[in-house]
């Protein structure tokens, strides 16, 4: 193994491992927050730093090609998918949930 390798394979083993980090990171904040707004904040986060870390250590794991070309195109569509996705469920509810009130101080107009 040569020494580009060997630092090629430690950049993708660091960025794979932060990318883990984020997921568990994010898989205990839905678990342990009390309030559904704080436990979908927690998943959108973990989903977008998480999937964006693991998909960059594999672009760099394969290199130049096509395949990282795919990858990066599909941490865009997660980077754009994953904020509306989480917004249209703190609308949903906000909207049906009757006891929010009480459970989380909200600004009104």
């Amino acid at each position: 193994m040569t020494t580009a390798e060997a630092l090629r394979f430690a950049l993708c083993a660091l960025l794979m491992l932060l990318g883990l980090f984020f997921e568990v990171s994010a898989v205990i904040g839905v678990f342990r927050f009390r309030y559904v707004l704080n436990r979908m904040h927690a998943a959108a986060m973990g989903d977008t730093m998480g999937i964006f870390l693991m998909l960059l250590g594999l672009a760099v794991a394969n290199g130049l090609s096509m395949l990282s070309l795919k990858l990066m195109l599909l941490v865009l569509l997660f980077w754009l998918t994953s904020p509306v996705s989480s917004h249209l469920i703190g609308r949903l509810e906000l909207v049906t949930n009757e006891e929010l009130d009480r459970e989380v101080s909200l600004w009104k107009r």
